[in-house]
């Protein structure tokens, strides 16, 4: 699980960056949830870190800071700098998410995430207010498009854990079949897809379906899904009325399968 959360103030303007970074994070999972993956904002509330991050593999903490540096500079901390920070008494107001990393590792130990991640946003503005200053609010941005990058990336490795080493999947009278295993981790929700020819292969790729694409449909209760491709077996020259057997294998830089008709299948071409 990657668990990514924001802190601070968002009535104390540039204090709110890591909330505002976050929360566009959690709208985005809402409408394409990614498997494995959740974001919480956590406020000034220490404790509740800890909580959220418990039993992760990967944790993400974006907040505002001031060091004297230009406000907009994004600071990266390494997790293992936290490892050593001296706890306060115990006293809910002075408990802050670097020590609820502190004592998560103390306490938690390897149900903690070893995998720690930090971007503090230098602020120009902590005084009551809302809304972020200009340079905050596009060090804002960097942090977002960071942070989708990681998304990405736990996606692309999710899918390729998923069918690992390969499986055979079998398009029938051009609808692909899709076992309820492999939906549910590569799709992860969405009702999507969207499926080229590249290179004498198949690319599949989840997507939304307010995106466009093809409909992934459910075809029983067991909650194995089926897409039809006849128009893309067609157009590749591909018999889109017989059977035809794939392997099946995760590409993490596209984040979706490449299918590969296997060397027994028989594929005609239309005329």
């Amino acid at each position: 699980m990657l668990t990514i959360i924001g802190c601070g103030n968002p009535v104390r303007r540039d204090d709110g960056v890591g909330v505002a970074v976050v929360r566009r994070i959690a709208e985005r999972l809402a409408a394409h949830p990614v498997r494995g993956v959740q974001a919480f904002d956590c406020g000034t509330a220490g404790f509740e870190v800890m909580y959220r991050a418990r039993g992760s593999e990967a944790l993400v903490v974006v907040d505002a800071s001031r060091t004297g540096a230009p406000a907009g500079t994004v600071h990266e901390v390494p997790g293992e700098v936290l490892a050593s920070l001296e706890l306060p008494p115990v006293d809910l107001h002075a408990f802050r998410w670097d020590h609820a990393i502190a004592l998560g590792r103390k306490l938690d130990g390897d149900a903690f995430p070893s995998d720690v991640q930090v971007f503090l946003v230098e602020a120009a503005d902590l005084e009551f207010g809302e809304g972020l200053t200009e340079a905050v609010a596009q060090a804002a941005e960097l942090v977002h498009r960071r942070l989708l990058d990681r998304i990405a990336a736990h996606a692309a490795a999710q899918s390729e854990a998923a069918i690992e080493p390969a499986l055979t999947l079998v398009a029938e009278r051009g609808n692909l079949q899709v076992p309820c295993t492999l939906y549910e981790r590569l799709f992860a929700g969405r009702t999507g897809a969207a499926v080229l020819h590249r290179e004498g292969a198949l690319v599949v790729l989840p997507i939304a379906a307010e995106d466009g694409g093809l409909l992934v449909k459910q075809r029983n209760l067991a909650g194995d899904r089926s897409i039809e491709i006849r128009d893309v077996l067609r157009s590749s020259g591909w018999d889109e009325l017989g059977t035809i057997t794939f392997t099946a294998t995760a590409d993490p830089v596209l984040g979706g399968l490449v299918l590969v008709p296997s060397a027994s299948t028989s594929i005609a071409s239309t005329p």
